[in-house]
């Protein structure tokens, strides 16, 4: 498992976990600070962990939100899922 961040002035702006097992990766938790949306940090996060992975099949679950970047760098919605929360 491998944590990636995303530091923009010292600060940090985004992050995600990857993992890699039995010979495919797995991306998990993309996230980026509300005020940095939409300004490259998510794209960013997305190629640098990529590097590690770069020979093979990743997977993604995304959310909604996080969906047009996923598609931009050329994932494919292969099934939908449904999350609960108690609260």
């Amino acid at each position: 498992m491998d944590v990636f961040i995303a530091v923009l002035n010292g600060k940090p702006v985004g992050a995600c976990v990857t993992v890699i097992d039995n010979g495919s990766g797995s991306r998990y938790w993309v996230g980026t600070s509300p005020e940095h949306r939409s300004r490259g940090v998510g794209r960013a996060i997305m190629l640098g962990s990529l590097a590690p992975m770069a020979e093979l099949p990743v997977t993604l679950t995304a959310s909604r939100l996080g969906r047009p970047l996923y598609q931009s760098l050329g994932y494919t919605a292969v099934t939908t899922s449904t999350w609960s929360s108690s609260q």
